[in-house]
């Protein structure tokens, strides 16, 4: 892999003997290179047309002469190696022989990229579409169920794929529907970061309907699978050194920029609440203070209070946890503590319903539900940490989301506190 970017980088100076590609109905330079601009912009088009979706994408081959025809040598491609015959099959068909010299090469580099969009994160969307699965849940239980469908099984997926790499990626939706995938830091090793961009749009066919897009607002969904370490000495941005190694800047500025750089604007690193950005930092500031890096385009992202989130405590941090109606408005927390969990367990035992083809099918297992008690005692921010199954990790969903409201919410030194628990259950056929 490493050699195909070591030629990238030295095609303009030692490489004399490359050529531009003629092509027909031109006699100069100029002419081939605007018209192979054109083409490689058409197959570009008609690539993203295909697949429904447009993404970004790195392009290269090298056209050598072969007796009457010509062969295509060092094919690479960041993300869609199938792109590559599709690219080549196209330009073939354009180039003109006539002028084709028979000891020169001719390398193709493109860039695909797409426009570049400004659109709020799925956290900020008001209004999701509806998974068919979740039509009749309340408002919370459709919103849970929709993350589901691109959190959980996106990543149970990669398990099928057998996936090694790390995977970072922004899904642009529009109307609800993937419309462009932006990778920011696509696997170059493991070449099944496109295989896992198509099965995003199997799951828009499985489980939602036409209907079920429109009047839905512009918003996009940042997936990643870049692992964490608590060993200050293990490096989760080893594989950026590719890229300093290599001189390759804008594309390592894009990538710690989360795929938006603008020149002359610092990347502001929010050092306060995220931990990847924290990690992306100490490596940055060494690669500097090594002098492998000369010029820093980061710095920290100013503190400013209000745009915090507002902080969760966990069940067993609380001062006094959540009072569900009928529990007793005692101060022993120790008391307080059983009932809410009582009441959660009553709730789920006679609120769930097995799925029908849950039972046939034999699926049963224990399901994590995360969720969150508001300020104001509702029940909010629901999602599976561990699932057995589909059907079962949603008939989870839906009964959380009917928890009814506790009358008084957690506290902390005699403050109210948003309040985090997991909730274990137990589906298992009689």
């Amino acid at each position: 892999m490493r050699k195909y970017f070591s030629l990238l980088l030295l095609l303009s100076s030692s490489l004399s003997f490359a050529e531009v590609l003629p092509l027909k109905g031109c006699s100069d330079a100029n002419c081939d290179k605007s018209s192979l601009k054109e083409l490689l912009s058409s197959t570009e088009q008609a690539l993203y047309a295909f697949y429904n979706f447009s993404y970004n994408d790195s392009i290269y081959f090298e056209i050598k002469p072969s007796g009457d025809s010509v062969i295509i040598e060092k094919p690479y491609a960041w993300v869609n190696e199938k792109a590559l015959a599709y690219y080549g099959g196209v330009i073939k068909a354009q180039i003109d022989f006539t002028r084709l010299k028979k000891h020169y090469y001719y390398p193709i580099i493109w860039v695909q990229k797409p426009k570049e969009v400004s659109l709020i994160q799925l956290d900020e969307v008001k209004l999701l579409p509806v998974p068919e699965i979740a039509e009749n849940f309340n408002t919370r239980g459709q919103t849970a169920a929709y993350k589901y469908v691109y959190s959980n099984l996106l990543y149970n997926y990669l398990g099928d794929l057998d996936f090694a790499g790390n995977l970072d990626l922004e899904l642009i939706m529009t109307n609800g529907k993937l419309t462009s995938i932006h990778y920011i830091f696509p696997p170059l090793e493991d070449k099944q970061g496109f295989k896992f961009a198509q099965y995003i749009k199997n799951i828009e066919e499985r489980f939602f309907s036409a209907s079920k897009f429109r009047g839905i607002q512009d918003y996009k969904i940042r997936f990643t699978t870049i692992s964490y370490s608590d060993d200050p000495d293990e490096n989760p941005f080893d594989r950026l050194e590719f890229y300093i190694n290599n001189n390759l800047w804008k594309p390592l500025k894009r990538i710690t920029a989360g795929g938006h750089y603008q020149p002359g604007i610092a990347v502001e690193l929010d050092t306060s609440e995220n931990r990847r950005q924290q990690q992306l930092y100490i490596f940055l500031e060494k690669e500097l203070k090594a002098g492998r890096i000369k010029n820093p385009w980061w710095q920290i992202k100013p503190s400013n209070e209000g745009e915090k989130l507002i902080p969760v405590e966990d069940f067993i941090s609380v001062g006094k946890v959540p009072i569900f109606r009928g529990c007793a408005k005692a101060e022993d927390n120790e008391l307080l503590q059983r009932c809410f969990q009582e009441e959660i367990l009553a709730h789920v035992s006679s609120t769930f319903k097995y799925p029908v083809k849950s039972r046939q099918q034999g699926e049963e297992g224990m399901i994590y539900v995360n969720f969150v008690v508001e300020k104001n005692g509702v029940i909010d921010r629901i999602k599976i940490v561990r699932g057995a199954s589909l059907l079962l990790d949603i008939e989870a969903i839906r009964v959380v989301s009917e928890i009814k409201p506790c009358v008084e919410p957690a506290f902390l030194d005699d403050q109210p506190v948003r309040m985090s628990f997991t909730l274990p259950i137990n589906a298992k056929l009689e």
